[in-house]
């Protein structure tokens, strides 16, 4: 694991100064904010709008990627005219564009997999259920931490057993289990912005597993460089401890005068 220290993080502002076609990939939930026990609290604040309004620049193509899906989006980013990419990839909105989204066909699995989750809501208390458009989540971060955590696991497991041979993956992430349309993640998701890439300057960051995928996307990828936000394993190249850490790199990066 490699810290983003001082001489590393000015080396990056020095090449993010020099370049000329820039590319910043942010996840948002533990990247750009810290966690909240109701995800529906965890709203941009004042500040963060203000930075990302600043990096929106002519030479700045910048994306929020993130598993929130499109009407939250819609409701609190608005007034940003950025690149989203919602559901991991499954809904995409280009700067100025509408929305795409991928014909998946019929989400009838989606009632085998509430089917199984309810069992653990059931058991342990404070956890509840997220119906997104291409995945399914239990959550577990208001629970009692040991009992969660053990929960997890056996319905990891449980899922893990079902679901080979199926269209349908299955990740055990922050206080989450997540049942998701294979195929769909963050990696396959930003290969549009690498075809034929103009940029010599990518920044990619990202805090859980979800992240990993499109790390290893840019691994090989000239000019890109890839953040870690916590002390866990990852293919990222650098790692930065927490959300606030983040905000204030990127606001330095604000602070460049493009000429």
């Amino acid at each position: 694991m490699k810290f983003l220290d001082y001489y590393s993080k000015v080396d990056l502002i020095e090449q993010y100064r020099r370049a000329s076609k820039r590319l910043i990939l942010l996840d948002y939930d533990g990247t750009l904010i810290t966690f909240f026990s109701n995800p529906s609290d965890a709203i941009p604040g004042d500040n963060l709008m203000e930075v990302l309004k600043k990096l929106n620049t002519s030479k700045n193509d910048l994306c929020i990627i993130s598993g929130r899906n499109s009407d939250w989006f819609d409701k609190w980013f608005a007034t940003l005219n950025i690149h989203i990419i919602a559901e991991h990839g499954g809904c995409v909105k280009l700067k100025g564009q509408p929305w795409l989204k991928k014909e998946t066909g019929a989400d009838n699995w989606k009632e085998g997999v509430r089917q199984v989750m309810n069992k653990y809501v059931q058991q342990c208390a404070a956890t509840f259920i997220e119906e997104k458009e291409y995945a399914v989540v239990w959550h577990y971060r208001n629970a009692n931490a040991s009992e969660g955590s053990v929960l997890a696991e056996q319905l990891y497991q449980e899922f893990n057993n079902q679901l080979p041979g199926k269209e349908l993956e299955v990740f055990s992430g922050k206080k989450i289990v997540e049942v998701k349309i294979k195929g769909i993640n963050k990696g396959a998701a930003i290969k549009q912005f690498l075809t034929g890439s103009k940029y010599d300057f990518i920044l990619a960051v990202g805090d859980d597993y979800t992240d990993e995928a499109m790390f290893r996307e840019l691994a090989a990828v000239n000019n890109s460089f890839t953040i870690k936000v916590g002390d866990d394993a990852s293919f990222a190249q650098y790692h930065l401890y927490t959300p606030q850490m983040v905000v204030s790199l990127l606001e330095t990066f604000s602070y460049v005068i493009d000429r």
